[in-house]
């Protein structure tokens, strides 16, 4: 079973991606920013979600700490140049708001399955 480590501000705005988680069968982990170093370290998560207003400097802390493990950022639609920054800080893919629940399944078994989609996820309506 993989884990996922859920990177975010308020709990509030990421219900849906917890719950498509645990449909998934991953285990998760929710953290608020101030705890995401840290837990990172001492969880070594398997994907890590980054829900939070600026994820360019957890992209690029996290991208330190664990070279390898997929990092995807779910934000409202970054213009062309905020894709390209986020991915220097070492994003490796994104889900834009509003997003449906099979945009972030499609998320775990693109990046849990050993793939590595590196385009950002189709823009997808809530459901």
């Amino acid at each position: 079973m993989a884990h996922v480590l859920i990177i975010s501000a308020d709990p509030h705005t990421v219900e849906d991606v917890v719950a498509s988680c645990h449909d998934a069968c991953h285990t998760s982990t929710l953290v608020s920013e101030n705890q995401a170093i840290d837990r990172c370290l001492s969880e070594r998560p398997d994907l890590v979600l980054l829900a939070c207003a600026n994820p360019r400097p957890f992209a690029r802390a996290l991208r330190s700490l664990l070279p390898h493990t997929p990092v995807v950022a779910i934000c409202e639609d970054p213009s062309l140049h905020d894709q390209v920054e986020l991915r220097k800080a070492g994003v490796t893919s994104f889900v834009f708001r509003p997003y449906a629940i099979q945009t972030l399944r499609k998320v775990y078994a693109d990046f849990l399955s050993g793939g590595a989609a590196l385009e950002p996820l189709e823009r997808a309506s809530r459901q």
